[in-house]
Parts: C-alpha cells; structure tokens; sequence
C-alpha cells in the first residue's frame, strides 16, 4: 500500500512540474506602447521609389553611377510557427474619422525560440568592416478595413506601428519562447492611408466590419561596389491576424455630434 502511494505521490509530482514549466513560458513577456511615438513608415522602397543615382554634390565623381535593386525572400532551414492577434481595439463603434487605440499581439506557437525586432526608434545598421555594405530588419503592423459584404475589398488604415534592429545586435531583439508572446499598442484611424483614390473604398454600414492586422518583416541592404551599387528588400516575415469585428456606422453617434465644437 506504501508503495502504491509513493508511486502515485510521484506521478503528482511529475504531472505538477510539467505544468509549472508549461504556465512558466506561457506568458506576457514585453509591451511597447507607441501610442504617442511617430511611426517611421519603413514600407520596402519600389525601384520607381529608389534613385538611379549614388552621386551627390558632395560625391560628384560618382553622379554617373548606378544602384541596382534587388528583391526576395528570406527562407529559413526550419519553418517558424508565429501567431498575430488583435486583442484590443477602443472604441470598437466606429465611423470614418474615428481614432482608435489599438492592442496587437504577436505570440511564439512553436517549438524553437524567435527573434523580433524590438527598437522603436531608427537604428544605427550593421556595418561589415571589409566591405562596407550595411544591414538592418524593420517590421510594421499595419490595418486594414472591411466588411462582409465586400470582403473581397479591403483599405488599408492611417496608423502603424515600426520596431527596428540590426540584424547583429541581440539586445535590439525580443526572443519569443515557445507559448510567449508580447503586445504592441499603438494609434490607427478609420481613414484611408493610400493618395491613390482608387485604393480608398466607400463602405455602407455594418454591424460585422471587420479589423485585420498585418506584420511585414523586412531586411534592407545596401551595398557599394565601386562605380556602382545595389540596395536589397527581402521579405523575412508575413503575418496576418484573423479579422476582428467592429460595428461600423455611417456617421458620428448624435451624442457626438452635439459635442462637436461649431466649424
């Protein structure tokens, strides 16, 4: 009888260090709350975007010089399992205008450890001593706004959220164990981002509009090879939230219409 219970005094034991080591890196491990930081939009240049050029007035000899651009993306040996969420949004009755204060969450659902870039402000790139060439990673959590009666026809919001990092630096990294994860707060608006008018969608009312979060992960390079020269975008991360519902109305409640000061 001893014995029988000294086996099952083990098993307990067992069981409730598992447990303990389950609930120890399942958890919150960093917040950033940008919500009165100015985002640094870090969005992949296009080659229209990019000068042709690397001579400046002060470089004149090289004014008949080229960058190249170069795009890809980057494949790692084992597939990360990273999660995007949209675990807050205030207010969630909105209308066109509308600020809100948005909470995103990117969690580690895998088994190995994950790197992110962390830094809210522009980081110093990495620098290689021989070649000179340069390197940093940035990642940005946009929005985008729909409906379900056209869900094929999504606008992308006013607001994001940028962190930073050289690719060297540990200490400008969060790591992610597996089962943590860290929120990102910051400012967005029911307000198109696009100049282009053909990217800006009119939406009715709807009870089950819908929120959905996007994280885009680049490394940006930039190399200088005598009369000449490239700059690279290679995608490192893509992830997107599941939608989240807001109730969308075509204009301003009539409380706030009162309260809005005369024009």
């Amino acid at each position: 009888m001893c014995t029988v219970r000294a086996r099952i005094s083990l098993l307990l034991c067992v069981a409730w260090v598992l447990f303990a080591s389950q609930c120890a890196t399942a958890q919150l491990v960093a917040t950033k709350d940008l919500t009165d930081t100015a985002s640094v939009p870090t969005a992949p240049p296009t080659s229209a975007e990019l000068p042709s050029t690397i001579g400046t007035p002060d470089n004149p000899e090289k004014q008949d010089c080229f960058f190249e651009v170069a795009n890809g993306v980057i494949v790692r040996d084992v597939p990360e399992k990273l999660r995007l969420e949209i675990v807050g949004v205030d207010p969630r009755l909105v209308y066109d205008g509308t600020a809100m204060m948005i909470t995103v969450r990117v969690k580690n659902i895998g088994d190995l450890p994950v790197l992110v870039p962390w830094q809210t402000n522009q980081v110093e790139p990495d620098t290689d001593p021989k070649s000179g060439d340069t390197s940093y990673e940035s990642a940005t959590i946009h929005l985008t706004f729909g409906t379900l009666e056209d869900r094929k026809h999504c606008t992308y919001l006013k607001g994001e959220a940028t962190l930073a990092a050289a690719p060297s630096n540990r200490a400008q990294h969060l790591e992610l164990l597996s089962g943590q994860w860290a929120d990102v707060k910051f400012k967005a608006a029911i307000q198109c981002a696009s100049k282009e008018t053909w990217a800006c969608k009119r939406f009715h009312a709807d009870e089950h509009a819908q929120l959905t979060a996007h994280w885009w992960e680049w490394l940006f390079t930039r190399e200088e090879k005598g009369c000449g020269g490239m700059r690279g975008a290679y995608k490192s991360r893509t992830l997107e939230s599941s939608p989240l519902e807001v109730v969308y109305v075509a204009s301003p409640p009539s409380d706030e219409k009162k309260a809005a000061p005369p024009q």
